[in-house]
């Protein structure tokens, strides 16, 4: 499951990376650990909140960090509910929500 996880952790970074930087423009994509957190959404920045996440109060957290040619800082996290329901993803750039997931729609 966990390997699961952080492969497609792994592959929505590349996608969504080459979608907002442009095939050409990146040579490189070094990836960071897994993290797991649980997050209070009105602690959160409110640019990095997804619009799937205003009807909720806590969630779980499974992220993962690359850096795009040693200088741009890219995230992608999931969201599960406190339960382990799966809420969506999101794709992060400079503290914004670039894409997000819902479920099994296509990135938006």
């Amino acid at each position: 499951m966990q390997d699961t996880l952080v492969k497609n952790l792994r592959d929505d970074l590349v996608g969504r990376s080459l979608d907002l930087f442009g095939w050409f423009n990146v040579k490189t994509i070094a990836f960071s650990g897994v993290d797991n957190m649980s997050m209070d959404i009105d602690e959160m920045v409110p640019t990095m909140v997804p619009s799937f996440l205003v009807d909720q109060e806590t969630v779980q957290c499974v992220l993962m960090q690359a850096d795009v040619n040693e200088t741009e800082r890219v995230m992608v996290i999931e969201y599960n509910q406190e339960d382990g329901t799966y809420l969506g993803k999101a794709f992060i750039y400079k503290e914004d929500v670039a894409y997000e997931q819902v479920g099994d729609e296509s990135w938006k």
